[in-house]
């Protein structure tokens, strides 16, 4: 090789192209590193130490409430006055101390002991041991504590009847004259706006549906909660009236919005040798219906007239009865199908004074059905037996027409066998029944147009009304 050739090849190996690429990254970065350096550098600088200092204190924050090393007692006053805000004025809310746990998944869950809510005359209406919150973990860091979970636990909860039979219900503060007009309109309002939509169409329930639509969108509490229950409670319910108080223990409750919309509530009872349980749910917006289900297994009536404070109607209902309702209804909440089949088992029905105006109910059947081309309610059949007494009949109920106010009713087939229990003495039959009349729901007056009772020994016709109101 000759020695021009051997040095320019050895030129070309030692070329400096790795140190200017080494060059040229740096000065890329050039302003990047003016900017750490001088004036602007130190304030730079400062801002980043900053910001990363704040981000370890939130972090480091979050898992101190989450592992429980920081306490969330300061939240109690928060929590006081949004409970507060939700009841009538004059009502307290007292809570003990708060502390912080989390859940299966990892969620916050804010627990309140020794929680109290007393009226106006510092009567305790509420109380429970404890109240578990389950909140949404970025309103934990931002400090307003937005609920999704409300859970009370093992409370004992007091409702107060008069001498009516009516809920005691206090009388609020003194309004000033223009919000008490305000008030007044607003509620005449509502109240023309119910009965212009119950008059224009009687099988529409236009409330319900409007409720479900903005539970859907805002939340049970118009913001973010989805679920509230109730878990071993206990109902307390006095009356004015002496000896006439009932209680009410293991209780649950519930009642949650799902993602997908629509609601459920559950209602049970494991009181004793007689649990109940009532579940219902209303289905999300699907093709313009919504599916409305019903299921209540061996619910007392009469436990529930007494816990919804009408224990003073003197109706007593001891048949443990089950029922199943499958509905349908549309978006603005006209029914469009309902199925609904009812069974009891062996009570009694009558007076709650007078044990010898009751009569007993060994079973009873419910069938009904609702033709919505129609607008008729078809059941088919009512039966009743108890003892030596057996009822069944079918009929056939029609909504009112435009403009009126009236159901009507036919029984076109029916059956009765009444006794008296003695031996001596032989059953009532009746093997036809046909009774045609109406029910006006404004004068609350029962009509009977045209009625026939045949037996094989004696026939009756009959005709008449009867005025079912207070008066």
């Amino acid at each position: 090789m000759r020695p021009g050739h051997g040095q320019r090849w050895h030129e070309h190996r030692n070329d400096d192209r790795p140190r200017d690429r080494l060059n040229f990254a740096a000065r890329l970065i050039a302003p990047v590193n003016r900017l750490f350096l001088g004036r602007l550098g130190r304030v730079a600088r400062w801002f980043a130490g900053t910001v990363a200092a704040l981000v370890l204190c939130v972090v480091g924050l979050y898992v101190a409430f989450l592992t429980g090393l920081l306490s969330v007692d300061v939240a109690t006053p928060w929590i006081v006055s949004a409970l507060e805000e939700k009841l009538p004025p004059g009502h307290k809310v007292i809570i003990g101390r708060t502390r912080l746990d989390y859940d299966s998944t990892g969620g916050p869950v804010l627990t309140a002991e020794k929680l109290e809510i007393r009226n106006e005359l510092n009567e305790e209406i509420m109380r429970a041991p404890s109240a578990e919150v389950g909140l949404e973990a970025g309103s934990l860091l931002m400090g307003n504590y937005r609920a999704r979970r409300i859970t009370l636990i093992n409370a004992v909860m007091t409702v107060r009847l008069d001498e009516n039979g009516n809920i005691k219900v206090l009388a609020p503060k003194q309004m000033p004259q223009a919000a008490r007009t305000v008030q007044s309109e607003t509620k005449a309002r509502q109240q023309r706006q119910q009965g212009a939509d119950a008059a224009s169409d009687p099988l529409g329930f236009p409330e319900f549906a409007r409720w479900v639509a903005r539970l859907e969108t805002s939340g049970i509490d118009g913001i973010a909660l989805n679920e509230v229950g109730l878990e071993r409670g206990t109902l307390i319910v006095e009356s004015d009236t002496p000896g006439r108080s009932w209680k009410f223990t293991n209780i649950n409750f519930s009642f949650r919005r799902p993602a997908a919309g629509g609601a459920t509530i559950r209602l049970s009872s494991g009181d004793g040798a007689r649990p109940w349980e009532i579940n219902a749910s209303v289905g999300a917006l699907t093709n313009g219906v919504r599916a409305v289900d019903l299921i209540a297994n061996r619910v007392i009536p009469n436990d529930l007239i007494n816990a919804a404070g009408y224990g003073g109607m003197d109706l007593y209902a001891s048949t443990p009865i089950s029922a199943v309702l499958r509905a349908q209804m549309g978006t603005s909440g006209k029914l469009v199908s309902a199925d609904l089949r009812i069974a009891a088992s062996k009570g009694e029905i009558g007076n709650a004074r007078d044990a010898r105006g009751r009569f007993d109910v060994d079973d009873a059947q419910l069938l009904m059905r609702f033709d919505a081309e129609r607008g008729h309610f078809i059941i088919d059949p009512l039966q009743i037996g108890g003892g030596h007494n057996r009822v069944i009949f079918a009929a056939v109920i029609e909504a009112p027409k435009p403009g009126s106010d009236s159901w009507q009713f036919l029984v076109p087939k029916g059956a009765l066998a009444l006794g008296t229990g003695r031996a001596n003495e032989p059953r009532l039959s009746i093997d036809h029944v046909v009774l045609r009349g109406g029910y006006n729901q404004n004068s609350k007056r029962l009509t009977i147009d045209d009625g026939v009772l045949r037996g094989p020994t004696a026939g009756l016709a009959l005709t008449g009304a009867l005025t079912l109101g207070d008066d």
